[in-house]
């Protein structure tokens, strides 16, 4: 199978979004692109240009699919545009700097709504509807990299994972019947255990929970959450685990 490589922007690509046959990315050159993924004989497979999305004034940090609607955040603004022809729906500048985004689970019965890992170390929660914040999370200290978010049987009991440059994984929940969120569990590097990963010529060592192992991470970069088991890399060479249970 050969994937070509395509040109895509004028600056660096700083994320991308997949839904189907479509493939969002997203760039500090200010813009958005839509690619659709074009499969031709002998397994050959192509990123076919279908709209760019232009109006952001600062790079776009993070983008989501809300049904038939994309929305993108920046510095500069939330934008909403249309799914099916890249058209700006509408454009929100009173909401906070978002360096992540990711619909909310119960939009549906509580109208679009959106969670944002924001620049000034906090957690927000806006309606799109009434463009207003709905609920507020704090305990960051600076940039919140990513956000995750663990779904319910339940319309309230989500819970939320945020991590930022302070190197916390921060647990969120919303018991329900309740209105507001509480974080639940604070995880440090210190708390996490290194995952075994052979390198040429190298294996790791058994100190796991070393001090100068942990502060080398520094700031947070990335995290993906599998079941209840939360992977974290971050300035370093180490890929950290935590478990949720």
């Amino acid at each position: 199978m050969k994937l070509k490589e395509v040109e895509g922007h004028g600056g660096g690509i700083l994320g991308i979004e997949g839904q189907g046959i479509n493939v969002l990315t997203i760039s500090k050159d200010r813009s958005a692109k839509m690619w659709c993924i074009d499969k031709h004989e002998k397994d050959e497979r192509a990123l076919i240009h279908r709209y760019t999305l232009e109006g952001h004034t600062w790079p776009v940090l993070a983008a989501a699919y809300s049904g038939e609607v994309i929305i993108t955040s920046s510095k500069d603004s939330v934008r909403l545009w249309s799914l099916e022809t890249g058209s700006c729906i509408d454009v929100i500048s009173t909401f906070s700097s978002i360096a992540d985004l990711q619909v909310m689970p119960d939009s549906d019965t509580e109208g679009v709504q959106i969670l944002g890992a924001c620049t000034d170390g906090n957690l927000r929660i806006y309606s799109l509807a009434s463009q207003e914040e709905v609920s507020c999370l704090k305990g960051h200290v600076g940039v919140i990299r990513k956000i995750g978010i663990l779904p319910s049987s339940s319309s309230s009991g989500h819970t939320v994972v945020s991590a930022g440059y302070d190197g916390k994984v921060r647990v969120w929940v919303r018991k329900e019947g309740k209105a507001e969120w509480e974080c639940g569990r604070v995880f440090t590097f210190s708390d996490a255990v290194r995952t075994h990963i052979e390198r040429i010529g190298e294996t790791n060592t058994p100190d796991e929970r070393s001090g100068d192992v942990w502060n080398a991470q520094g700031r947070i970069f990335d995290m993906q959450i599998d079941g209840s088991t939360v992977y974290v890399v971050g300035e370093g060479p180490s890929i950290v685990t935590f478990g949720l249970k």
